[in-house]
Formats: C-alpha cells, structure tokens, sequence
C-alpha cells in the first residue's frame, strides 16, 4: 500500500519517447489491461502486457531498452492510481516477470521511491508481493476504467 509522495518524482510526468500522444495512449491501454487482469482474479506477465500495448513500438518486446520502457510505463500507471491521502495497493505488482514469477527490480526500486522499505530477503519479497497482489485484485478488480 502506498500513496502518491508529496515531492514529485521527475520521471512520473515524462513521456518516453517522443510521441507523447502515443505514450498516453499505452499508459491508457496498460492500464485497462491491468484492470482486466484484476476484474479476472489474475496477474500477468511483463510480455503479456506488451502484447496488449499496441499504441507504442516493442522492439525488443518487454525487454526493449533494457526493460526501462516497459518499467517507466509501468511506474507512470502505478503513481497515476495513487492518492495523497489514501494508502492504495500498486498497481504494478499485478505484473510479473515470466522467469521470475514476481515484478523485477523496477517494482522494488519505486517502492524505496514512495518511502517503503524494500523487503531484506526473498521470502520477505514474496511475502509482500503477496500481499500486494491480494489487495490490488479487490481494490481494482471492482473498478474498471
């Protein structure tokens, strides 16, 4: 659970790349996807979410830049869900890596972003990944955009 931080951090509000037209337009269609996923009682992976972006090119599919797309993308979905005085779950930790089972290095490193200790081992991790999971498909299972 998190919310929005009072100091904005400098990359939420930046396109990535030079269309941002097109780069609203995936924020828009990650997060109905996101959504979707929720409503289903499910999360999904990295590369399941690309295949559903369509308004921005995937060269390299979810692992284009170095992953950094599909991560900012990501990023930007999750703070946009956030309040400033509501604790929500995030978003993001209904997308997982398919090798890994759980979200990447991204998903940890905007945690410490929002004032939230990063779990100290892998059991930590999953045990708050899970619980993450858990809230974010009630919370938004039952508020398609």
């Amino acid at each position: 659970m998190a919310r929005y931080p009072e100091r904005p951090l400098p990359w939420v509000s930046k396109p990535y790349g030079p269309d941002e037209d097109a780069w609203d337009e995936a924020k828009d269609q990650a997060r109905r996807t996101i959504y979707r996923w929720a409503a289903e009682g499910r999360y999904g992976t990295y590369t399941d979410l690309v295949r559903e972006v369509t308004a921005i090119e995937w060269l390299d599919g979810a692992f284009t830049h170095h992953g950094t797309q599909i991560g900012v993308l990501l990023g930007q979905v999750s703070m946009e869900e956030l309040d400033r005085i509501e604790d929500r779950p995030l978003l993001s930790a209904l997308v997982v890596g398919k090798e890994e089972s759980m979200p990447t290095s991204g998903f940890w490193g905007m945690l410490q972003e929002l004032g939230i200790e990063d779990p100290a081992t892998e059991m930590g991790r999953l045990e708050f990944w899970s619980n993450e999971v858990k809230l974010a498909l009630g919370y938004y299972g039952s508020r398609l955009p």
